[in-house]
């Protein structure tokens, strides 16, 4: 091996490094996860920066760089080898320590079972099970003639489980978590328009915020939400699926936890993008429900074969080795103005419909576990209330109307841990919003 080849090896694998880790931070993900990616930065940065100093090296110590470099990679694929063909990655206990305690505490009984692992036996029961499947797979693909707000028609979806026990409902023709039968009614009260935490992820239907305002005076309620789903989404969702329903109130539920930093990401696919830039612009999905149940089907193949991409990243040894020594930061959320221009669009094709258009403020457990104050939360919560009512929407803040004034308010959370709220906190929820809607 002549004495310029594994300098020139090293160098050409750092710049493939440095390369890979910019596409993923700047292309993929526009700079909004510089944090999580600065790591693998400082990394690129020490591999190109050794690179240069191996051409001044001698060749016998490269040569035992070399040696060592390769059996160290070669070792730590032996190890994700292994993780890979045991399942380390669905078997892997995600939930702390605290919830945990909390769970013992309780003495209600847990499901400790991996989603994967739930969803693998409810099929040998009922192989009609699917998936929820999040839209972030479809944000990335640009090249697509589709782009899903839904999920199968039809089919027993499965949730997930944060309280304890895992939950699924059964899809309506459009892939939705509804009666079927409430789209074929002349009039519907309620039009919700939300992510995971009005789709109903992780009660039971009956629990969630749609079935809190179903069954509270037998309203008929159509749930357009979707677990992922940012502004951008909602607003495009709303766009397909309104002229199929005649809803009195449209309320529009919006996440302090993540719904800017999923505008940014959905701003950057082409398919999103022209709901905001052409008025007219619509996919016709209520149309083509057989073409996304086959794509969303198509998906979960995937999903549910080995991923060999995880492998080559070596996704389980990082996930408890760099991983592990940096925690995930908050990222970082600005209002833009998409954010406003999508919520005057709402308001203004709600209007021409004579539909009443509320907006309801939903606030994140960090709120109440950090003692964060209004100031604090990253997303500005002031400037979102006051700009969203400066609009003339009607606006349900429901940390100010439900948590601010609860004695606990982590109580209303799965096991006062981080996640969605939990049945009691949807409870007050559904509750807050019948009452403030039916005051005179």
């Amino acid at each position: 091996m002549k004495n310029k080849t594994i300098p020139i090896i090293f160098v050409t694998l750092s710049i493939s490094f440095f390369t890979f880790v910019f596409y993923k931070s700047e292309i993929i993900h526009g700079g909004i996860k510089i944090e999580y990616y600065s790591k693998y930065y400082y990394l690129a940065i020490i591999f190109s920066v050794f690179s240069l100093i191996s051409f001044f090296l001698r060749k016998d110590f490269l040569m035992k760089i070399f040696i060592i470099s390769f059996s160290l990679i070669f070792s730590l694929y032996l190890i994700e080898a292994y993780f890979f063909l045991t399942s380390f990655e669905k078997k892997q206990n995600r939930i702390s320590k605290s919830k945990l305690l909390e769970i013992k505490k309780s003495k209600l009984p847990y499901d400790f079972r991996s989603k994967y692992e739930f969803y693998k036996d409810s099929k040998k029961s009922n192989p009609e099970f699917v998936l929820s499947v999040n839209p972030e797979i479809f944000k990335k693909q640009n090249n697509k003639n589709i782009f899903p707000f839904s999920g199968i028609s039809y089919r027993p979806t499965v949730h997930g489980n944060e309280n304890g026990y895992y939950t699924f409902y059964l899809s309506d023709r459009y892939g939705f978590n509804n009666h079927d039968a409430d789209w074929d009614k002349k009039e519907i009260d309620y039009l919700l328009l939300g992510d995971s935490f009005i789709h109903g992820a992780f009660v039971n239907e009956k629990d969630s915020i749609a079935g809190n305002l179903r069954n509270k005076n037998k309203n008929t309620v159509i749930n357009l939400s979707y677990k992922g789903n940012g502004p951008l989404i909602k607003f495009a969702t709303l766009r397909e699926y309104l002229d199929k329903t005649k809803p009195k109130k449209v309320l529009w539920f919006y996440f302090e936890g993540n719904d800017l930093y999923e505008l940014t990401d959905e701003l950057q696919n082409k398919t999103l993008a022209k709901y905001l830039q052409d008025d007219l612009f619509n996919q016709n999905l209520p149309l083509k429900q057989n073409i996304i149940d086959e794509i969303i089907l198509s998906e979960l193949k995937k999903l549910e074969k080995k991923n060999f991409k995880k492998f080559l990243k070596l996704n389980n040894v990082r996930s408890i080795t760099i991983e592990k020594t940096i925690k995930y930061p908050d990222w970082e959320q600005k209002i833009s103005n998409e954010f406003f221009e999508i919520i005057k669009k709402t308001k203004n094709i709600l209007e021409k419909k004579n539909i009443q258009f509320y907006f309801v403020y939903l606030p994140e457990y960090d709120r109440y576990s950090k003692n964060l104050g209004d100031d604090k939360i990253y997303n500005d919560y002031g400037k979102v209330i006051n700009k969203i009512s400066n609009l003339g929407v009607n606006v349900i803040d429901i940390h100010e109307e439900v948590f601010s004034d609860h004695p606990d308010p982590l109580a209303l959370f799965p096991f006062r841990s981080d996640g969605h709220y939990n049945e009691t906190g949807y409870t007050l929820i559904g509750k807050k919003i019948l009452d403030l809607l039916n005051k005179p």
